[in-house]
């Protein structure tokens, strides 16, 4: 115990103290060295900033500069007057009016007839379902900024009332006349000592030229709401120089620290490897040898019964007999699928489960559980009933997982469900999961120990106190394949007004097809 402690916490504790010292100088060093060029790229920040706000303002200017002409009452006045109106805002060369249908009412452009008709098929057919219209009620100006057959577009839409119906105002712009004529006049202060540029999303150079080699110096700045699409970049015109500057000096001390620390990373990491694969060596023993006399009894006891029965002679029909010997090959079979199973658990606690899923129907494996559990049943005189809905979904499953789920949530009820005279399986649909549920009317499960009932080695008070048989890993291990399979696991106890009862329900995500 004292060696393990010391693995778990002194060393990770000298590591985590000699790494911080050891980081700490290198940065501050480093920091010294870095903060003049720092503060370049800060006033950097601040000027790209100003500039996409300029933008900004430019076109929510021009956008309420339009709008206040529109007059619902006097469209055609804005028709005869829209020539003279390129003073107002000479980007903006179309304006679309639709109703709370989508439906283009009113339209005016500088297009001529066949570009114009081709922009109000796109508006028409691209815009307008993309539009946030809300049943047409978006008094809050918006833009819509988007890429179409290789070219940029931004519409301006705002919604009012006219007469008791909704109407939206939009706005085209000419972002070739933006980039031709604003551009160039915005950056035109920047002086020698900056370069910039304008690029969307995708990198693709929209003003100005390349800025290459720059790094961290380079600084980038989205347009907020309007050219969303777009980003202003900027960067010092010496930009590849501090870049090449940072990075090697960077690289040097990296490489001091490196030096320094390696030789004793190396061992302390070597010792705690090693202590790790023992720790996890011996767990993995121990897990495995409780889980494998723990599940194993299921089928071992189901083949010692009928071979029993064969052995004696008890078996006088041949089709009876012939049964019996099926059942126990099939066992045979699943004590080979259980013993997968179990490892697969043990590997699950280190994160290396794996399954054998299908997409199918999950029925045949809650049938087959439910025969391999029926003896047992027979045995308790208890009576075990399956329902079955209608039009069950197929589910990424694991057939022997869901059979062993199955069989050690029956295998509870037996040994649990005291006084019981009935379980019930059920399978059905639960909005889009599927359900398999194992209900009984014993004595119920305790709200006190409900929430441990589904840890490892757990038992309860009842089971401890009446030494019945058990580790404690089979709930466990049925949340641990549930999991795995995506689903999860509910309880409810009691299910009756008499505080009788309890119900386990797996629910397992359907694999639906839409129509």
């Amino acid at each position: 115990m004292t060696r393990r402690w010391m693995y778990v916490v002194f060393i990770p504790i000298i590591v985590g103290s000699v790494a911080f010292l050891g980081y700490s100088s290198f940065m501050t060093t480093f920091n010294f060295d870095i903060w003049g060029l720092r503060s370049i790229v800060d006033s950097t920040y601040l000027v790209a900033r100003e500039k996409a706000k300029r933008i900004e303002q430019k076109i929510i200017d021009s956008d309420n500069a339009i709008l206040n002409l529109v007059d619902m009452e006097n469209l055609e006045d804005l028709r005869e007057r829209w020539a003279a109106l390129s003073g107002v805002s000479h980007a903006v060369d179309s304006v679309f009016i639709i109703d709370e249908n989508g439906s283009v009412i009113f339209s005016v452009s500088d297009y001529t007839d066949g570009d114009f008709e081709r922009l109000s098929s796109m508006f028409q057919d691209v815009v307008v379902p993309q539009l946030e219209l809300k049943n047409g009620r978006t008094q809050t100006l918006r833009h819509y900024h988007f890429k179409y057959e290789g070219k940029y577009y931004l519409i301006s839409y705002k919604s009012r009332k006219y007469e008791e119906e909704w109407y939206t105002v939009c706005l085209n712009y000419n972002l070739d006349l933006i980039v031709s004529d604003f551009l160039p006049e915005l950056f035109s202060d920047l002086g020698p000592d900056k370069i910039c540029n304008m690029v969307d999303t995708e990198g693709n150079l929209i003003y100005g030229s390349r800025i290459k080699e720059a790094g961290e110096f380079i600084v980038g700045w989205k347009i907020p709401s309007t050219l969303y699409e777009w980003r202003i970049q900027i960067a010092p015109t010496k930009a590849s120089f501090f870049e090449a500057t940072s990075r090697k000096k960077h690289l040097y001390d990296s490489i001091t620290v490196l030096i320094a620390f390696g030789v004793l990373f190396l061992a302390i990491g070597m010792i705690i490897y090693m202590a790790e694969q023992e720790r996890r060596l011996a767990v993995l023993k121990e897990e495995f040898i409780t889980n494998v006399s723990h599940e194993l009894r299921t089928p071992l006891g189901i083949i010692q019964l009928y071979n029993e029965m064969l052995a004696l002679g008890k078996v006088k029909e041949p089709e009876k007999e012939k049964k019996y010997i099926q059942i126990i090959a099939r066992e045979g079979e699943r004590l080979g699928a259980l013993l997968d199973t179990i490892l697969d658990f043990a590997r699950s606690e280190k994160g290396k489960m794996s399954y054998d899923h299908i997409v199918g129907d999950v029925t045949p494996s809650v049938i087959e559980a439910i025969e391999n559990s029926r003896t047992k049943f027979e045995q308790e005189n208890i009576q075990i009933e399956v329902k079955v809905g209608e039009g069950i979904p197929p589910v990424k499953h694991d057939p022997h997982a869901i059979t062993l789920m199955v069989m050690n949530l029956l295998d509870n009820a037996i040994k649990y469900a005291e006084g019981t005279d009935k379980v019930v399986v059920e399978i059905g649909m639960v909005d889009d999961m599927v359900a398999i549920s194992v209900i009984d009317w014993g004595p119920g499960i305790p709200k006190s120990e409900q929430k441990h009932i589904f840890e490892r080695f757990y038992r309860g008070k009842d089971a401890r106190k009446k030494h019945r048989r058990g580790t404690g890993i089979g709930l466990s291990l049925v949340k641990s394949i549930v999991e795995s399979h995506g689903g999860i696991i509910k309880l409810i106890s009691p299910i009756d007004d008499s505080g009788r009862g309890t119900r386990f329900t797996i629910m397992l995500k359907a694999c639906l097809t839409s129509s």
